[in-house]
C-alpha cells in the first residue's frame, strides 16, 4: 500500500493500458497498516516464507541476485508531493521497524504522515482495524472531506465508498447509513391504581373447614388485568374475569387467625391491595 502512495507518478507504474491513462493514479490519502520494505536491507528481518514469496514474485533465484525487489520499496520513490499517510503497525510484527524508518523518511521529506504503534499486535489486520477504527475514520475525515479541496472543488465525493475496507464498522464511514434510533417507549399516562375490596368473606369472619370462596370487586378506568389472591404471603391463585374469586381449601388448616389479601393489577401496571382477617 505504501508503494501506491509514493510511486503514483513513476513511469514504471503508471502503465499504458486500461483506457484511463490521462488520469493520475495518485491517491488523495494512504492508510498503510504494515509499512514497507527496508530500503537498506530489503529482506532484513523478513520471515522465510515471505522471502520465498518475494523471490518467486520477482523471478529471483536468491536474495543477493534480486535487485528487482528494490522496485517494491516505497522509500525509493518518496518526494514532498506524496499524499498524506497514516501508518499503523503492530509492534509484534516482523516489519515494525521498517515502518518506524519509513515514518522518519516521510518526516525528512516534509510529507504529512502520522505513525501509530499498536503495542503487542502482530500482522493482524482485523485487530488493528478494531483498535484503531476511530483513528482511521478521523484521518479520512480530515484528509478527504474537511479540507480536501482543489480549486474550490472537493477532491473526493463524500458518497464514495472510501471506507469499504472496514468490515463490520457500520455507521463509522460516510457511506454507511447510521441506523435510526429505536422509537421511544410510549409514555404511561395512567398512574391511577385500581380500586379493590374483598366482598366475601367479611373481615373478622369465622369460617369452618372446607372450600371457602374468596370474592373481590375491582374496577379501573383503563381496565383490570387480573386479581391475585393470597393467604398471608402465599399465592393461592388468580382470576382475570369479574367477579374475581378463588376457592380456598381450608380443610387441613389448623385453628387460628388468617390474613387474606387480594391484589388487583390494571392494564397500565398499577396495583392496589385489599386485606382482611378471618378466624377458623
Amino acid at each position: 500500500m505504501s508503494v501506491i502512495g509514493t510511486s503514483s507518478e513513476v513511469t514504471l507504474y503508471e502503465g499504458t493500458t486500461g483506457g484511463n491513462t490521462g488520469f493520475s493514479s495518485k491517491p488523495n490519502a494512504v492508510i498503510d497498516l504494515f509499512g514497507s520494505l527496508d530500503p537498506d536491507d530489503v529482506f532484513g528481518g523478513m520471515p522465510g516464507g515471505i522471502v520465498a514469496t518475494f523471490l518467486s514474485l520477482f523471478g529471483c533465484a536468491t536474495q543477493a541476485s534480486c535487485d528487482e525487489a528494490n522496485d517494491a520499496v516505497a522509500a525509493n520513490y518518496v518526494d514532498s508531493n506524496d499524499p498524506p499517510f497514516l501508518i499503523i503497525h503492530g509492534t509484534a510484527d516482523a516489519g515494525y521497524q521498517n515502518s518506524v524508518k519509513l515514518q522518519d523518511i516521510f518526516t525528512d521529506a516534509g510529507i504529512d504522515s502520522t505513525f501509530i504503534s499498536a503495542p503487542g499486535v502482530g500482522h493482524d489486520k482485523n485487530t488493528i482495524l478494531t483498535l484503531h477504527a476511530d483513528d482511521i475514520v478521523s484521518f479520512l475525515d480530515d484528509k478527504l472531506y474537511s479540507e480536501a479541496t482543489e480549486g474550490g472543488v472537493p477532491q473526493t465525493d463524500p458518497t464514495d465508498d472510501d471506507c469499504g475496507f472496514l468490515p463490520g464498522l457500520i455507521g463509522l464511514c460516510h457511506d454507511d447509513p447510521v441506523p435510526p434510533p429505536p422509537p421511544a417507549p410510549p409514555v404511561n399516562s395512567d398512574t391511577v391504581a385500581p380500586k379493590i375490596t374483598i366482598t366475601t368473606p367479611i373481615d373478622k369472619a369465622t369460617i369452618s373447614g372446607g372450600i371457602i370462596e374468596i370474592q373481590a370487586q375491582s374496577t379501573d378506568k383503563g381496565g383490570v388485568a387480573k386479581v391475585d389472591f393470597f393467604q398471608g404471603t402465599t399465592l393461592l391463585g388468580s382470576d382475570v374475569t369479574s367477579p374475581y374469586k378463588f376457592g380456598w381449601d381450608t380443610m387441613a388448616l389448623p385453628s387460628g387467625m388468617y390474613t387474606l389479601r387480594a391484589v388487583s393489577y390494571d392494564n397500565a401496571g398499577n396495583s392496589a391491595t385489599a386485606q382482611i382477617k378471618v378466624r377458623k
